[in-house]
């Protein structure tokens, strides 16, 4: 709402124009004191309208013709509203409803505080006037300020009848600005660093402001009605007139380069404008001229080139603003046509086309964060100059540029320009190239080189610049103007920003880091300085900033004030932090990784190596041994496990460097200086390149593998022997089933005798000694595989006693005499004189050497010769046997000790056997310390076999006492019970002690066994392991349980026979164990 009214005297009636009845001549209001009032429409001086049919009855002249004019001027007149005495507004009209946007319906009947509650409030010039009109009934006039909508208003309230009042107003916002601007205008002609000299027709100097002063030299009193030659040197003079001629015909004088005379004789360099000043007539009267002195301008070609005229201060604070930004800034015209690029956005765009309209901007390609492409409306540019949004604080757009150069990532934010109608006249656009992170304050620096122009276009800049930016003063450090985003960045108020000094806003830990260079450009030491520092927000938290100083000095070269260019660096600071942590975490891992690294630079230069590829090679490949064509020399690579050579240019390092990738690839590595320095590792690498595609830098993993490398080797040589083995294995099985089926056929057959024949006869004899010597043989066999598999285990177990080895190999020889003799094979003795002692097991020993001569006399061929000789070496005794046969291949020789071992036969396997003998020797020898050996020339030259045992320190036992504690228990008879679920078996068993003459009785299970005990307790229990129902374990704890103080010998008869069979019998309750099939003479010996 806006308006200014003319006075009205109070107690006056309202007439219609021209028909007032109190004043008949009545040609309107007087005119009002308020600027900018005058000449409204005509208002009564006398208000009293409650209707238009009370005013008629008041006033009969009145018609409804001339009260429907007076409504009509109220509506088409100023704005204007009426109160009653309670505050209602009764009446609005309609400029009242545009102006306030609110119609009729939301104001009538309502009172002024529900309304516009800002013109009701107790502090409001406007409730004050109003209150005074309604409670004096005098009319009032004021001006005052409506925030709400940003307007100065004129009132004029006048009385009305029935106790309201009627108010008029009108906006006088533009005359307000106009005379703040003239104040403004004429604060600058006085602060200005131009001078500003006013002279008449004749030259006589008119006016001259403090610049003057301090350009010239003179004080105002010293110059003013003289004449301007004053200034001029003689040999300029004649500019004057010419300057004359110009303003006289009509025309302004630009701006032109001349020089002028100080007060103290020294001439200037100096640009004079020159312009016409008229009378109300429009008479020439006299001229104003602006002069500036650009002698500092005429020094320095840099700022001559810069200089445009009239504005060259001005445009020399703009090219220090415009030095510090890092932003690509594009100007154009309404239509959307560039009129300024500058060099900046050229290069964000790889030069790119210059567009005359907005509908050309279909070229450019871009695509948002989410990979959609960028449509010509969308651009920044394009929705500023459409619908005159300011797109702030940017919007992030992937490009393609033109050159082809490839893409680059920009922040664009844009404004339009307004003139002074409000009317879109172009836009500015300015980007930021993120991709390579320039400098904001050089980018910022070209775009405003190339945006300002005028005033406008720079506060245009100033204010929608994405950075924060401002003006401080250099004497006291405060801000002479920020820009919203410096404001929004420390989240202060423009006011509050305004009256505090940038030192305040300084984190106090950073002060003295802004101070030293402050103090140097006090100095005379810079023009400008970057640094990064904290300010503090208005809440108090730090916030991170890069900030960059640029002096602007006055025309006397001195300190003016400073350009601040602000840019956030928060995330920058705390990406730097977050990758700084991230570095020293990936170091932290690089150095304690287990696998080797190397890095290296295109040229093959070794730049980093961590400690464990230190350890790998052995030494640091830096320093002198750097370079790839130095390590060539050092070192021999051959591939894993092949063993094959690799040449130098096919090693990891320089494939990488080729731009290959090496993978999981094994390689053998040899050190040429230390011989006794390889290792084997697994070798990956990869090249890295750069944004452009270049190499940058290579990396190589080196896992040294070499324990695994001897483990597979190992595992190479343990998977051959087991196939060796298996292969044994499987011709150790057909070789079982033919030594098991062998013995099978002649106690078949003598079987088939014994049923047939007279039981004394001399055919039931032999058939006797048949089943005895084949029995006997599957006996070995079963011994031999079983003593095999406990020395496997480690489960076998020496009876160990002091024993004469001379004695035992004299008796052992002639036990096998009569095999030699029978296969017609002589057997020689040479034998030590004495005794030799050792400690062993002397069944195991007896074993050993009767395998041994088993062995020579299977493979002797008749008429050939067996040695068994016994000597002491050294601490050892040492037995030999030597046969003429026919000797053990070279390449046989390692393997003869393994099991399952055998020599080559025909199928007839006429010597028969497992192939464990000589595995049997060599586990016992070891169980005795010893060693055993085999020599052979070669086929044809026989066999040596060689067993080392050590030498004991003790006597012998006394001879015969074995013996004799045998003999002792010989005679007695007992009680035995045997138990057994082979009927067969237990019936044998049965037979054999009963012809000892023992008394035995038989059960075929556990339970029958229990019940057989209960009847009758018996001296020795002869009981299977596996019966059904109930194992023998079970029977032998209810056995004890049983028969509880009593002395009964409970022997396990099984088959399982391993130690940790016997160790569970023991645990059970039985005394002894007896592998199946006992031995007659050790069973009675239990039994006795």
């Amino acid at each position: 709402m806006a308006g200014s009214l003319g006075a009205s005297s109070p107690g006056r009636r309202a007439s219609l124009p021209g028909r007032c009845r109190d004043r008949p001549a009545c040609r309107g209001p007087p005119r009002s004191p308020v600027p900018g009032c005058g000449g409204i429409r005509h208002v009564p001086t006398c208000v009293s309208w409650s209707s238009n049919a009370d005013c008629m009855d008041r006033d009969p002249g009145h018609t409804h013709e001339e009260a429907a004019h007076a409504l009509e001027l109220l509506e088409f007149g100023d704005a204007f509203f009426e109160l009653d005495a309670q505050w209602r507004i009764v009446r609005v009209n309609r400029r009242q409803e545009e102006l306030s946007r609110k119609p009729r319906s939301e104001t009538v009947g309502r009172t002024l505080a529900e309304v516009w509650p800002e013109l009701a409030g107790p502090e409001s010039r406007y409730r004050r006037e109003y209150d005074r009109c309604m409670r004096e009934r005098v009319p009032v006039q004021f001006q005052a300020y409506y925030a709400p909508l940003d307007l100065w208003t004129g009132v004029t309230a006048y009385p009305v009848s029935a106790g309201g009042i009627a108010v008029f107003f009108r906006d006088i916002t533009r005359i307000k600005r106009a005379e703040q601007e003239q104040t403004r205008l004429a604060a600058i002609v006085e602060s200005t660093d131009d001078a500003i000299v006013a002279k008449d027709l004749d030259g006589v100097i008119l006016t001259w402001n403090r610049a003057a002063e301090r350009l010239f030299g003179y004080a105002a009193d010293e110059v003013v009605g003289r004449s301007v030659t004053l200034l001029i040197p003689p040999d300029r003079r004649h500019e004057e007139a010419e300057i004359l001629a110009e303003l006289r015909a009509g025309r302004r004088v630009e701006h032109f380069e001349t020089q002028r005379v100080r007060k103290d004789g020294t001439r200037l360099d100096v640009s004079v404008t020159v312009s016409p000043v008229r009378d109300e007539e429009g008479r020439l009267v006299g001229a104003s001229k602006i002069v500036r002195d650009i002698s500092e301008q005429k020094r320095s070609e840099a700022v001559l080139a810069a200089a445009l005229g009239r504005a060259q201060e001005e445009r020399r604070r703009l090219a220090a603003v415009l030095e510090a930004l890092p932003a690509g800034v594009v100007i154009t015209d309404a239509e959307g046509g560039f009129t300024e690029v500058n060099a900046e956005f050229k290069r964000i765009w790889g030069t790119p086309p210059n567009p005359q309209r907005m509908s050309e901007y279909a070229a450019w390609r871009g695509w948002w964060p989410d990979g959609r492409p960028v449509e010509t409306r969308e651009w920044a540019l394009s929705r500023a100059l459409s619908t005159g949004d300011v797109i702030v604080p940017g919007d992030i757009v992937d490009i393609e540029k033109f050159d082809g150069s490839g893409r680059a990532t920009i922040i664009n934010a844009a404004a339009p320009i307004r003139n002074a109608e409000g009317t879109i006249v172009g836009a500015v656009l300015a980007e930021v190239d993120v991709t390579e992170q320039r400098r904001v304050e050089d980018a910022l620096r070209r775009a405003e080189e190339a945006a300002r122009a005028s005033e406008a276009r720079f506060r245009s800049v100033f204010e929608q610049a994405a950075v924060g930016m401002g003006r401080v003063r250099f004497d006291d450090g405060r801000w002479i103007d920020v820009n919203d985003a410096f404001c929004r960045m420390l989240g202060r108020s423009r006011e509050d920003m305004l009256s505090t000094p940038w030192p305040a806003m300084t984190h106090p830990e950073d002060l003295e880091l802004d101070l030293g260079p402050f103090r140097r450009m006090s100095a005379g030491e810079l023009d400008s300085y970057t640094i990064e520092k904290r300010f503090l927000h208005a809440d108090g938290h730090e916030v991170w900033a890069k900030l960059t100083l640029s002096l602007v000095r006055d025309a006397r070269g001195r300190p003016d004030y400073e350009i601040a260019i602000i840019e956030d660096i928060g995330d920058r600071k705390r990406a730097e932090t977050a990758l700084r942590e991230h570095e020293e975490r990936l170091r932290a891992v690089m150095e304690h990784m287990a696998e080797g690294l190397v890095i290296f630079d295109p040229s093959g230069n070794i730049t980093y190596q961590n400690p464990a590829s230190v350890s790998i090679h052995d030494r640091r490949l830096a320093g002198e041994r750097r370079r790839l064509d130095q390590l060539v020399l050092n070192w021999r690579v051959r591939r894993y496990p092949e063993g094959i050579e690799v040449p130098p240019r096919d090693w990891a390092i320089p494939r990488v460097l080729r731009g290959e990738r090496v993978q999981n690839e094994r390689f053998f590595v040899d050190c040429v200086e230390d011989p006794g320095r390889s290792f084997v590792g697994i070798y990956s690498g990869s090249p890295v390149h750069d944004a452009g595609g270049k190499l940058a830098y290579g990396f190589l993993t080196i896992e040294e593998i070499t324990e695994q490398a001897r483990a597979e080797s190992a595992l190479r040589d343990a998977n051959e022997k087991l196939r060796e083995v298996d292969r044994r294995k499987d011709e150790f099985l057909g070789m079982l089933s033919h030594e098991l089926r062998n013995p099978l056929a002649p106690i078949r057959n003598s079987l088939y005798i014994l049923d047939h024949a007279e039981p004394a006869g001399q055919q039931a004899r032999r058939a006797k000694d048949i089943v005895a010597r084949q029995v006997e043989h599957l006996t070995r066999l079963v011994d031999d595989l079983l003593d095999v598999t406990r020395i496997a285990r480690g489960k076998i177990e020496l009876r160990r006693e002091d024993l004469d080895v001379v004695g035992l190999a004299r008796r052992v020889a002639e036990d096998h005499r009569s095999l030699m003799q029978g296969r017609g094979v002589e057997l020689t003795i040479d034998l030590l004189p004495g005794a030799l002692t050792v400690n062993g097991d002397p069944a195991r020993l007896t074993q050993v050497l009767g395998n041994l001569l088993n062995n020579a006399a299977k493979f002797t061929p008749p008429g050939g010769r067996v040695t068994l000789s016994v000597r002491a070496e050294g601490d050892r005794a040492a037995l030999r046997v030597r046969d003429t046969g026919p000797g053990i291949a070279p390449d046989v020789l390692p393997t003869i000790f393994e099991p399952f071992f055998q020599a080559k036969q025909t199928l007839a396997r006429s010597e028969g056997g497992l192939g464990l003998g000589l595995a049997l020797v060599k586990g016992l020898v070891a169980l005795h310390g010893g060693e055993v050996h085999a020599y052979s020339a070669g086929q044809g030259q026989g066999t040596e076999f060689v067993v080392t045992v050590p030498l004991a320190g003790r006597g012998l036992p006394a001879p015969g006492e074995e013996r004799a504690a045998a003999g002792a228990a010989a005679a007695q008879v007992h009680r035995v019970l045997v138990i057994d679920d082979n009927r067969d078996a237990a019936d044998t068993v049965a037979e054999l002690l009963a012809m000892l003459g023992h008394q035995v009785e038989v059960a075929y299970d556990a339970f029958d066994a229990l019940a057989k005990v209960r009847e009758r307790v018996p001296d020795v229990v002869l009981c299977d392991i596996g019966l059904p129902g109930m194992d023998g374990y079970e029977f032998a704890r209810q056995f004890r349980a049983l028969t509880a103080g009593r002395h009964v010998r409970l022997v396990a008869l099984s088959g399982y026979a391993q130690p940790e069979d016997i160790a569970r019998a023991t645990e059970a309750g039985f005394d002894a164990h007896i592998a199946k099939p006992p031995d007659p003479a050790h069973l009675e010996r239990l039994v006795s």
